[in-house]
């Protein structure tokens, strides 16, 4: 995804070691997705299946960056 990172207002993070950390993270997590894409098809893994199984991944994340993903928030 290309474009200014956004804060919780929407408004441009302008601090450029926040902006580099992001976009490191984001660039070693788009590696990560690419292997684990590239070997599910490789094991014969359907493409639909894939992304239905990446959209739950990303849907268990929360806001609240000390909760464990799957984790009850009771």
């Amino acid at each position: 995804m290309k474009g200014p990172w956004l804060d919780k207002e929407g408004n441009a993070l302008s601090c450029a070691e926040k902006v580099r950390v992001l976009t490191e993270n984001e660039a070693e997590l788009a590696g990560m997705l690419r292997e684990y894409w590239e070997d599910a098809l490789t094991l014969d893994v359907g493409e639909d299946f894939m992304r239905r199984r990446l959209q739950a991944l990303v849907a268990e994340c929360t806001g609240d960056p000390n909760r464990q993903a799957g984790e009850n928030s009771t």
